[in-house]
């Protein structure tokens, strides 16, 4: 029998272009190299603002396409030399380098596999002092772009984040599919862009056998008059990077930190750092705007529909009246506080970052509530920008535009977004968490911001913790990748976020700590319920009619129907939105099984079982996290839709919610409960007074709170209170103990009272009474 041998696979077809800048026979020498190697291999050269006449006998001879550009410009250059390339790979090479017989095969060899988009070659600079280790990281840099590590001497073969410019190849199709060399990049920069943007299709490999020597020659490269501004035009590159790259917020927090580096040279390199920052901003924008007009439209829908009555439709109940409360404290007296509001149903206390939010926010306007309602308004626009960058890098473009028309129109969760309290956060939470975990998959880094997250929640709200099930699932599948530099970072992170709950337990005999323990083993008292399918019965019911009222709302409604946890019920989902909705998660859940976004269906399946089966009175603002990335499958599945049908649901949608905002009283609002205070305030005088809150549901101090604080910010202090009983320990000082001389009840129902009024009026929904304490 025939010995049989494995074929060795065929190498694609390849061109070489060598960008030049006034040294075609730097150029010429290095091709007439690569011809000794391969006699048949296309190479084009791209000469920059060369006055000299060219070699035609050496370019003819060596059979090489010569083009020239006017004006200098790398990034152009070499993307001439793609547009000219006839071959499957497109190599890179400086024009000062030496290479070896191997570095172009090797180079080749590399895209047998389908998964590598882009090869970084091994380059020795002259300069260059070789460790004896040369195993070590190449080509690396992490997700907010502040840390670059180079070394491409190593002889380590391994995945990189970005290629060294003298010696890289890439896919021609991928070059095309993202637009080649970004030309707002004349120099540096460029090909740390290009890779991060090449990187959303595939690998790039560190390859140590193609070798190239670097002799960085004296003359060309930065120009004359560049290298007087050498650090002016590498951070002005480095801002348009950061724009362009790290995704927003996150970018600001690199540019504060590069601002400080900046000062340190020179304030005009801090202005250059800035100019390409804001520049790339802009550009974004322009192209977004350029790319479709309607986006204009669109977004100032969305900010109108957010930004519409912001005072009017702030609602103020317990919880914010217990978080403002301890918020004033702080600008009465100030001093460390370790805890925030108590977690509902089970006696857990939050941390005490919530409060220190709403401290700060306080001393803007002298603890004026308007501020709370602008700054909620103002957090939810923001989620929405997030939540697009988000979508765009990890679907496509039009998948995001229809998940931020979904967020920022529907009035569900335009009016939840509205409320000044902990759960505030968890729409963004919730993106940025899913976002960070589905990135650990090809960079375990990110695993520093879900501790940061993680940590966070403990200040915001336990629902957010859910998250821990898909990220045991992400640390277990990852745990082999994630460097030990990593788990530092993420202890020391959480650590200190969390460090005021470490404070209180280590004060409190653990309170925090084991209030599971106390819970399960010894029937501590807590808000839970015994386990029944009744509960879990009433806990879909509530979900169904969630599905249909993210989509729609019904006219002429009040703030307090749609999202007071008391009221929700009074305005059910329509059953048959709520079906496209069920049918939507399907379709997404069907699509993505396959590709790695499974982080998606765990997040998703955590948040819905959790929600089922917790044995407790669960409110609608529990599905926060879950609506949140329901927008996300709500885009996806829009967008699988024919382009015409797309448009007529985006268009009913965005009419509906309009109607139902403009169509929305603001009988609760802050507005009017303030004008309520004035006119009571205009009966009290100068008078003290207890202040008693009623209504028809059982707990008047729990279901209609909020009152004392409006009171003492608008009008004056009550003396006392029926929230007393259960906020009293903040302000205790504040308690008189003598009988006040006047009693204020302020109703949401007409009372009917034994005693001798002095005064009783009516305010929008309010009915108000006053009468003389008995002495």
């Amino acid at each position: 029998m025939a010995n049989l041998q494995k074929e060795k696979p065929k190498l694609p077809s390849a061109t070489i272009v060598i960008p030049t800048y006034q040294r075609t026979h730097l150029a010429l020498k290095l091709a007439k190299q690569i011809r000794l190697y391969h006699p048949n291999l296309q190479i084009v050269i791209v000469d920059q603002e060369n006055q000299a006449t060219k070699d035609e006998k050496e370019i003819n001879k060596y059979h090489i396409e010569y083009h020239q550009l006017d004006k200098a410009n790398t990034s152009v250059a070499k993307n001439l030399g793609i547009v000219k390339a006839k071959g499957e790979i497109v190599i890179f090479f400086d024009d000062d380098v030496e290479i070896t017989k191997d570095t172009i095969n090797n180079h080749l060899k590399q895209y047998t596999d389908n998964k590598i988009v882009g090869v970084a070659g091994r380059v020795i600079n002259d300069s260059d002092k070789i460790p004896t280790n040369t195993d070590v990281e190449t080509g690396k840099t992490n997700w907010l772009g502040t840390r670059f590590i180079y070394q491409f001497w190593s002889l380590k073969k391994q995945i990189v984040d970005f290629v060294y410019g003298c010696n890289m190849s890439f896919r021609k199709s991928t070059l095309d599919q993202i637009g080649g060399f970004d030309e707002n990049f004349p120099k540096v920069f460029e090909e740390v862009d290009l890779s991060a943007r090449l990187k959303k299709h595939g690998d790039i490999i560190f390859e140590p056998d193609a070798l190239v020597y670097h002799h960085k020659a004296p003359s060309g490269g930065i120009r004359p008059e560049e290298k007087n501004n050498k650090n002016k035009l590498i951070f002005e590159n480095y801002g348009h990077y950061l724009a362009k790259n790290v995704l927003f917020p996150f970018s600001l927090i690199t540019l504060f930190l590069r601002t400080v580096t900046a000062i340190k040279i020179s304030i005009s390199t801090v202005g250059a750092l800035y100019k390409g920052y804001f520049k790339n901003l802009m550009l974004q924008l322009i192209n977004l705007l350029k790319q479709n007009i309607w986006i204009i439209l669109l977004f100032a829908i969305i900010i109108f529909l957010r930004l519409w009555m912001v005072p009017n439709f702030f609602i103020f109940t317990f919880s914010e009246e217990w978080q403002g409360t301890l918020a004033w404290e702080q600008v009465k007296n100030f001093h460390p506080i370790w805890i925030g509001v108590s977690q509902a149903n089970i006696n857990f206390y939050l941390g005490s970052g919530f409060i220190y939010l709403n401290y700060l926010l306080f001393l803007i306007k002298n603890g004026d509530l308007v501020v709370l309602a602008y700054f909620s308004a103002l957090l939810g626009i923001a989620t929405v920008i997030v939540l697009f960058f988000v979508v765009r890098d990890l679907f496509d473009r039009k998948i995001a535009f229809i998940t931020s028309i979904f967020y920022g129109c529907s009035t569900l969760i335009n009016y939840y977004d509205r409320r000044f309290w902990n759960p505030s956060f968890i729409p963004l939470i919730s993106i940025l968490y899913v976002y960070a975990l589905i990135k650990t998959n090809k960079d375990t880094r990110w695993f520093i911001l879900i501790a940061i997250l993680t940590a966070a929640s403990f200040h915001f709200h336990l629902l957010l913790l859910l998250f821990m099930i898909p990220t045991i699932y992400s640390v277990i599948k990852n745990f082999r990748k994630i460097k030990w530099y990593t788990w530092v970072l993420m202890v020391i992170f959480y650590l200190v976020i969390i460090s005021p709950l470490i404070v209180f337990d280590l004060n409190h005999n653990f309170d925090n700590l084991l209030a599971p323990y106390k819970i399960i083993f010894e029937g501590k008292k807590t808000g839970l319920y015994f386990f029944s399918f009744e509960s879990i019965k009433s806990h879909i019911n509530s979900l169904v009619s969630t599905l249909g009222r993210i989509w729609f709302i019904r006219l002429n409604s009040n703030l307090q129907d749609i999202v007071l946890e008391t009221n929700t019920y009074k305005i059910p989902g329509n059953i048959f939105l709520a079906l496209i909705s069920c049918a939507a998660l399907f379709w997404f859940f069907i699509k993505n099984r396959k590709n790695g976004y499974q982080i998606f269906f765990i997040s998703i399946v955590s948040i819905l079982f959790a929600y089922i089966v917790y044995p407790s009175y669960n409110p609608e603002y529990y599905l926060m996290g879950f609506l949140t990335l329901f927008t996300i499958i709500i885009g996806f599945f829009l967008n699988s839709l024919p382009k015409k049908l797309i448009c007529i649901v985006i268009s009913f949608f965005i009419l509906a919610n309009l109607l139902t905002v403009l169509t929305t009283t603001n009988d609760y609002g802050l507005t009017m409960k303030k004008q309520f205070i004035m006119k009571t305030m205009s009966y009290v005088n100068n008078k003290t007074f207890s202040l008693e809150t009623a209504g028809s549901l059982p707990n008047p101090q729990f279901a209609y709170a909020g009152w004392r604080l409006l009171f003492k910010i608008y009008g004056k202090t009550p003396a006392r209170s029926n929230i007393d009983t259960e906020l009293g320990w903040i302000y205790a000082d504040e308690i008189s103990k003598s009988d006040p001389e006047l009693h204020v009840i302020v109703s949401e129902n007409p009372l009917s009272l034994n005693h001798k009024l002095i005064q009783q009026f009516q305010e929008g929904k309010y009915y108000g009474y006053i009468y003389q304490n008995s002495r």
